[in-house]
């Protein structure tokens, strides 16, 4: 291997290390130094990840190259170790914004409760870092309802803090508590929405972006809005919902406006518009006979009954 080309040596190396080869494992560890260019050294990290050297690449955690160490971070935090929050827990506060994002994303899923203390602080913070904050948590609170609570509080202290500024100055916060996976977050999103309906953002009534965001909260928080649209009488209101929990094509949404429709005394528009969801939820076979039922039970508005078997020729 000392005499192919640096990159097919370090293949060749790593195929002999895995065997057993030391010879070749000390090649490949000479590949770490700083004075081998970038790409070899790349490789190097990638060839030991493979042949499962995990002692060995810890030594590229310290490298000069943010690329080598974001690489060397993923494979040891990927490899499931019995230590691997001890390994990688010092990146925490590599220089690198970009290797701490990776860490705390890692330990955070690992359950690490400093990363998860660290996390829960930046969501206090400027946008920015309350972003990489986000992007750590997104998959763990989806599994830890414990974890998603403590999420959910630190963000309505954060709405607390923030209730001074205008609406438009504090969409961050609120398209963070779109992705907290409780029904509080829904109805909290529903709840703003309507004190604030005169109001736009992003050119959007407020009522229907908060609506946006409530239909990220997962089962959890839709499932919290199909009351909230049996209480409200407000049509524009009613088709947020409508949206919000038919946001998802799942059983769920399929189910909860199946249900809807077959209340009957609805708006022939509310009809249509729950239609057009349905459609896209499909499976076809599970909502076409449905649909075509509900059809025939629009006897005063011709139009939208004539729009509804459109609808259905259109898709079916």
């Amino acid at each position: 291997h000392g005499t192919l080309p640096p990159l097919l040596g370090v293949l060749g190396a790593a195929a002999a290390a895995g065997g057993g080869d030391e010879e070749a494992l000390a090649f490949l560890l000479g590949q770490l130094g700083s004075e081998v260019p970038m790409n070899v050294r790349t490789h190097a990290v990638q060839a030991l990840g493979d042949a499962g050297f995990y002692d060995e690449l810890g030594l590229a955690l310290d490298d000069p190259s943010e690329a080598v160490r974001v690489i060397a971070l993923d494979r040891i935090a990927r490899a499931e170790l019995e230590d691997t929050e001890e390994r990688i827990l010092p990146t925490l506060d590599d220089p690198s914004p970009k290797v701490r994002a990776l860490a705390l994303k890692h330990l955070v899923a690992l359950g690490n409760q400093d990363a998860r203390a660290r996390a829960l602080s930046m969501l206090e913070e400027e946008p920015s870092r309350m972003q990489v904050a986000l992007h750590a948590i997104t998959q763990p609170i989806k599994e830890d309802e414990v974890f998603a609570r403590q999420v959910w509080e630190r963000l309505f202290e954060r709405h607390l803090l923030e209730e001074h500024r205008p609406l438009t100055k504090r969409t961050a916060t609120y398209k963070a508590m779109g992705i907290v996976p409780l029904a509080d977050a829904a109805r909290f999103l529903h709840g703003l929405g309507l004190e604030s309906r005169r109001e736009k953002i992003e050119s959007l009534d407020a009522h229907d972006w908060m609506m946006i965001q409530a239909s990220n909260t997962g089962e959890p928080g839709r499932l919290a809005l199909v009351p909230l649209l049996k209480e409200s009488s407000d049509p524009r209101v009613r088709i947020g919902l409508i949206f919000a929990i038919g946001s998802t094509r799942d059983d769920f949404a399929r189910e909860a406006l199946l249900a809807h429709l077959s209340e009957g005394e609805l708006d022939p528009l509310e009809v249509l518009y729950t239609a057009s969801r349905l459609i896209r939820i499909g499976p076809s076979w599970k909502v076409v006979s449905a649909l075509k039922r509900t059809s025939y039970t629009i006897e005063d508005d011709l139009d939208a009954r004539r729009a509804l078997q459109c609808l259905l020729w259109k898709w079916y």
